[in-house]
């Protein structure tokens, strides 16, 4: 993937990515616990939100721009390990949030693949593999999303 489709791929996901965040499907079993949902609201988003996207300055080298890569690859590595420990505190939580056992083996089953979903955009970071990130961004938005459909007030 060139440097401008990587980045249009990454503008997009980070846009649905947050828009999925803020405005979510309506929910199948309502969840109230403000706790879970100031996590998703404030923590999540912030560490999204540290996924930046370069600017494709057209006077900028290749050098400058695999430089900047290079540099926001170790920002979203340090997002998505913040990622993974917002996974294990919404694990932390589900024992307050009252659901059934097959609401409750779901949730866990999300929530271990946002889990998941973190160590792997971690890794494509970590190993500067920014023609995958867009990819791994996509199916994290995918994780989140349907938690959200599911458990999340409106």
């Amino acid at each position: 993937m060139t440097g401008r489709s990587w980045h249009g791929t990454l503008v997009f996901c980070g846009a649905v990515l947050l828009t999925a965040c803020v405005n979510p499907a309506d929910p199948v079993v309502p969840v109230a616990d403000d706790e879970l949902h100031g996590l998703m609201t404030t923590r999540i988003a912030d560490l999204w939100s540290q996924i930046e996207v370069l600017d494709f300055d057209p006077h900028r080298t290749a050098l400058d721009l695999d430089t900047e890569r290079r540099r926001k690859a170790v920002d979203i590595a340090r997002s998505a390990s913040g990622l993974q420990e917002a996974a294990r505190a919404i694990l932390d939580i589900k024992p307050q949030l009252n659901l059934d056992p097959q609401q409750g083996n779901r949730f866990s089953e999300l929530a271990n693949q946002l889990l998941a979903d973190g160590a792997t955009l971690q890794a494509l970071a970590q190993g500067n593999q920014f023609d995958e990130i867009g990819a791994a961004v996509q199916r994290t938005m995918e994780t989140c999303n349907t938690c959200h459909r599911l458990y999340r007030n409106p």
